[in-house]
């Protein structure tokens, strides 16, 4: 009997041993690895599935500024937020820049009214050119050089029709109102042209009676 009951405090001893303490404290979190530089001197580095997403204030890697590399993301919302990107294109949204494989230059902001003040010219839709002039004040000057009389030659006409008015904004576009309006010789008097911007900034298009378009650029 002695013997018998010496072997149990031993047995629990080696039990004891066996078990592995307990450590009630949370894991270790596991970190999380610093996303790889990208573009400018370092080029392209991102991997598949990837692109390089600069902040607004970097210009797209402009003066040697890097991004990082990004996931593609795979579903976007359909929020029409145009923006410029840094491949020189127009997209609905950064999301949809971002899946295309680019980073955002800049957003694309509705025009104003400073946007249009200043001198345009295009080619109407008659095939002729034609010169807006907006003023600050809201007055506008319409030149349509339809077949404008060479200098030094005595013309009958002038082959030039103008046309004074005003102008505001109006729902993203220039609203026009003429003066004693004069549409001689095919010249035309809209009363609105279309704002739009994009990458290259703001161009006033015009849509003539027959359906031909105009395109205006500031000089």
């Amino acid at each position: 009997m002695r013997a018998s009951f010496l072997a149990l405090p031993a047995l629990a001893l080696t039990l004891f041993a066996a078990c592995p303490p307990t450590d009630d404290g949370d894991p270790e979190p596991t970190p999380t690895p610093e996303p790889t530089a990208c573009g400018a001197r370092l080029g392209a580095t991102c991997g598949a599935g990837e692109f390089c997403l600069f902040e607004e204030d970097d210009h797209c890697g402009w003066a040697d500024a890097t991004g990082t590399c990004q996931p593609l993301p795979e579903l976007c919302y359909s929020l029409y937020a145009p923006v410029c990107a840094c491949d020189g294109n127009v997209y609905s949204n950064d999301c949809v820049a971002h899946a295309a494989g680019t980073s955002v230059l800049h957003a694309i902001e509705p025009a104003v009214a400073g946007d249009v003040v200043g001198d345009w010219s295009g080619t109407a839709p008659g095939g002729w050119t034609t010169e807006w002039s907006f003023g600050q004040d809201g007055t506008l000057t319409k030149t349509d050089l339809i077949a404008p009389c060479p200098e030094g030659v005595a013309c009958v006409w002038s082959g030039v029709v103008v046309n004074h008015g005003t102008w505001s904004m109006s729902m993203g576009a220039v609203a026009l109102s003429y003066q004693n309006p004069s549409n001689m010789a095919g010249a035309t008097t809209p009363s609105y042209l279309n704002t739009e911007s994009d990458c290259d900034g703001v161009t006033l298009t015009e849509t003539g009676p027959t359906g031909a378009h105009a395109t205006y650029t500031l000089d």
